[in-house]
Formats: C-alpha cells, sequence, structure tokens
C-alpha cells in the first residue's frame, strides 16, 4: 500500500504501470500496489497536486508566482519553469510522509489483528470442553 501511495504522489501519468512494475520488482501485493496507485484520479489529482505545490513553495520559503487558474493551465513551458521545483520536493515530501503513515497505520492493523486471532485460539482452547 505505501508504494502505490509514493508513486501516486509522482507527478507523471503511468502511475498504475509503474506500481505494478515496482510492486513485482520488490515482491510485493501487485493488486494492492496498483488500487494504493489510484488516489490520484481525474477528480483528486488537481486538488492533490496543488496542495503539494503550495506544500512546496512553504518548505521553499517562496511566494507563489502562479495564481490558481495558472496552476491548473495547459501552457507546460510556464508549468516547469514556475511550479517544477516546489511541486517536485512538495510531492516528495507529501508522498514520504503520507506513505510511510499508511505503512505504520496497516502494520498496527495487521498486528492486532493477528493478536486478537490468538487471543481468541488462547480463550477457545482455555474453555472446557463438554
Amino acid at each position: 500500500m505505501a508504494l502505490g501511495i509514493l508513486i501516486a504522489f509522482i507527478p507523471f501519468p503511468v502511475h498504475t504501470f509503474l506500481a505494478g512494475v515496482t510492486a513485482i520488482y520488490f515482491r510485493i501485493n501487485v493488486a494492492v500496489a496498483i488500487l494504493a496507485s489510484w488516489i490520484t484520479n481525474p477528480i483528486t489529482i488537481g486538488p492533490l497536486y496543488y496542495g503539494c505545490y503550495r506544500l512546496g513553495l512553504l518548505l521553499m520559503g517562496r511566494q507563489a508566482t502562479t495564481d490558481r487558474e495558472g496552476f491548473f493551465s495547459i501552457n507546460l513551458g510556464n508549468l516547469l519553469e514556475d511550479v517544477g521545483e516546489p511541486l517536485l520536493l512538495g510531492c516528495l515530501v507529501s508522498g514520504v510522509a503520507i506513505a510511510g503513515l499508511a505503512y505504520w497505520s496497516v502494520n498496527r492493523l495487521w498486528v492486532w489483528h493477528v493478536r486478537r486471532r490468538f487471543s481468541r485460539r488462547r480463550n477457545l482452547l482455555r474453555t472446557p470442553q463438554p
């Protein structure tokens, strides 16, 4: 899951393919990695990348040179000049932080589930049989 989320924050359009190939390379669950990479979809991609851009600006101590409408414009040259560095920095920081949080959360959920299962098994073995 963490791998898919990390890949979802990379600002280029081949998330599904990259998540699948990377999951196969690292021998992790391919389906979960691909599904997690789909957090960036046509509905969420704009606000997600704009938030990463604003975070990048904050971390770099810069002011926005492009307004919100300019950020979503198709002018690729302008976008790469004005938005590129803060966007990439914000995507990197956000991706690592959220992927780390997802990894920790899934790990804690898994540990809780296994402990609960062993506790139920232990209680079942302790109860007297009729």
